[in-house]
């Protein structure tokens, strides 16, 4: 029975004899004892929790058992002795310090850096204990055992990305309230039924910040990478980027996966560069360069008609060095010094 308060005749609240924190790994639990031994369950049978000290599997040979109920004393085991010093303060603090990083990873949409800086003022200790390399880790290995369950088809990540569950992590740019995800990328069919295409990301808010200076841009590339793309969902047919060189630094401004790569699907997202994002470019004095796909360069020429469409010089090189090596060319430039020159001046 708990001691009474002989004036007030009330219950007097005991100080919980143990306390039970998140442990560093996964979702496990530790527990504290009064001298500051940290222990983890081993099992549980009814009511009562067996415990084996964290440094087990360094030597030490306590096993402890505990009540269920929250704060139960935990008893140690007569037949052993702890082989080594209780935890240090800073090491229940550390404890405490991952958690925080690991739920605010998963709660926040804030860059890792940003979390890292705030919590490092609330347990000093613990951060310089456990540096900053490993903070960054545990809020990245966070986020990474709590992503969302990859869907079977493109067109299913937008129930995805428009849940309560995913919005606030997915649909943003990090640290901010600025929208990345812009929608999906739909065709209307003669039978005014839709057909899918894709998915458009793109930072808006930044565009329009740089909006004013979009006149001067010259140029404009676009292309689509097949082998550096989503491996899942497997409709994933490319990741199609949209870059503006803007002082001479290459901007991207639109990325879009893709189901496929036919013409209406590239005229699609050069509408939504045109007529959604509204930028303040000219086209009239625009060169799109490109490589040599005849669906995309079909696409500039019907959404984009006065800009002027060139093909990469990059794109060029890999294109004859291919029919070199297709046509069985290649002994032909070891052989010649003058074919093995020409192919030098193109390779470089």
């Amino acid at each position: 029975m708990d001691p009474v308060d002989p004036v007030l005749e009330l219950p007097i609240p005991l100080e919980p004899l143990s306390r039970a924190i998140p442990g560093l790994r996964g979702r496990s639990t530790v527990y504290i004892d009064e001298s500051g031994y940290v222990y983890y369950q081993h099992s549980i049978r009814g009511s009562i929790r067996y415990l084996k000290c964290e440094n087990h599997r360094y030597g030490c040979p306590v096993s402890a058992k505990m009540s269920t109920i929250e704060g139960a004393q935990i008893i140690i085991s007569e037949r052993h002795v702890h082989s080594h010093e209780p935890a240090p303060q800073y090491a229940v603090a550390l404890q405490g310090y991952v958690n925080s990083l690991r739920e605010r990873a998963i709660r926040e949409n804030i860059i890792p850096h940003n979390i890292v800086d705030q919590e490092v003022h609330l347990f000093p200790e613990a951060a310089m204990y456990k540096g900053r390399p490993a903070a960054l880790r545990a809020i990245a290995g966070a986020r990474h055992r709590n992503n969302p369950p990859i869907p079977d088809s493109l067109a299913d990540w937008i129930n995805i990305l428009n849940s309560n569950e995913w919005d606030p992590r997915l649909r943003y740019v990090n640290g901010s309230m600025t929208p990345f995800y812009q929608g999906p990328l739909e065709l209307l069919r003669d039978d005014e039924s839709t057909h899918f295409v894709g998915l458009v990301f793109t930072n808006n808010t930044f565009m329009q910040e740089l909006n004013a200076h979009l006149e001067g841009v010259r140029t404009m590339c676009m292309d689509g990478t097949f082998q550096i793309r989503p491996r899942q969902p497997a409709d994933i047919e490319q990741l199609f980027t949209v870059q503006i060189i803007f002082n001479n630094v290459a901007i991207p401004i639109i990325h879009a996966l893709l189901v496929d790569c036919q013409t209406k699907s590239y005229m699609r997202v050069l509408q939504f560069l045109r007529y959604d994002l509204q930028l303040n470019i000219n086209y009239e004095n625009l060169q799109v360069m490109t490589d040599f796909e005849q669906g995309l360069r079909n696409a500039i020429s019907r959404v984009l008609p006065e800009a002027n469409n060139s093909g990469c010089w990059f794109h060029y090189i890999q294109s004859i060095i291919r029919y070199v090596r297709s046509h069985h060319l290649m002994p032909l430039c070891r052989e010649n010094e003058n074919a093995r020159r020409i192919l030098r001046m193109y390779n470089h």
